[in-house]
């Protein structure tokens, strides 16, 4: 949590929080080479499922992974994609996020200090926002590994306590002086299901932030 923490801090300082959240970098079934993961909203819930990348075209992302050396391969800045989704909404803070180069720049720095490139992530906000969420709610992944679909529903934080889950994402808030210590909350789990698969190295689309 302390290193979640300067990260936050890192978020905090460039006014981001509003923004940007840190995600667990982890996956729950493999992706074909030609594959991304595209979230689509029905209802009150989110369901992610493979789909061949030709097919994602005109959709955004909204996870991105610390990858200087393929992004300098690239010609591209540091950060990489590996999800798609499609929100109109998500559009300006994408560009919001793509034009904050000093902060990217710091974020990875801090993560490679920290060595934990390949464990946390930046998380677009605008990916939670079709959910109604409060104080006492959360969002809840849970996976058909056999039908490969990760299901994101709105649970009550208390139903939290009679499962095993694993934080996943958390977002910040400033304290009154941006230099100390960020608030963090979580706002994403996923089911225990998961605790096998955080240390994955995740499957990265083509593309950069």
């Amino acid at each position: 949590m302390q290193d979640v923490t300067r990260l936050g801090n890192v978020i905090t300082e460039y006014g981001l929080e509003s923004s940007v959240g840190i995600n667990l970098i982890h996956k729950h079934f493999d992706l074909a080479a030609d594959e991304l993961v595209l979230r689509e909203f029905e209802g009150d819930a989110a369901f992610m499922r493979p789909k061949r990348a030709r097919e994602c075209r005109g959709h955004l992302p909204y996870l991105w992974k610390l990858d200087r050396e393929r992004a300098a391969r690239a010609g591209t800045a540091g950060f990489v994609h590996p999800l798609p989704e499609h929100h109109i909404d998500a559009r300006a803070e994408i560009e919001t996020i793509r034009a904050a180069v000093e902060f990217l720049d710091a974020l990875a720095d801090c993560l490679e200090e920290l060595e934990l490139a390949d464990l946390f992530g930046i998380v677009s906000l605008a990916s939670r926002r079709p959910f109604e969420l409060d104080s006492e709610t959360t969002l809840l992944e849970t996976t058909d590994e056999v039908g490969r679909v990760l299901t994101l529903r709105p649970t009550p934080r208390d139903a939290l306590e009679t499962m095993d889950t694993t934080k996943t994402l958390w977002v910040f808030s400033p304290g009154r002086d941006r230099r100390l210590t960020a608030g963090t909350q979580c706002v994403s789990h996923c089911i225990s299901h998961c605790h096998g698969h955080v240390l994955q190295r995740p499957d990265v689309a083509s593309g950069s932030l």
